[in-house]
């Protein structure tokens, strides 16, 4: 996880973004298949302000879009994952 220090000058503020974006990750790692090396940069401040739920589905549409994963978890309206 790489958050530079021009998106925030706060240490604070850049380890919550990597904690949140790290915790984003972990809940995509299962439906990874093979062994990838990833890097992920933050390039803006929004990863503080916006809500968990969109920061998970747009890594994994990202981790989707790069191949990586077999299956983007759809979540049917029970919340449970298929």
């Amino acid at each position: 996880m790489v958050v530079s220090r021009k998106v925030s000058k706060s240490a604070v503020q850049r380890n919550r973004m990597r904690r949140r974006v790290y915790e984003a990750f972990s809940a995509e790692a299962a439906a990874i298949v093979r062994p990838y090396d990833l890097v992920f940069t933050v390039f803006s401040d929004q990863v503080l302000t916006c809500e968990f739920a969109d920061l998970q589905k747009q890594v994994g549409g990202l981790l989707h879009k790069a191949g990586v994963t077999t299956a983007h978890n759809i979540v049917s309206t029970e919340g449970e994952s298929r």
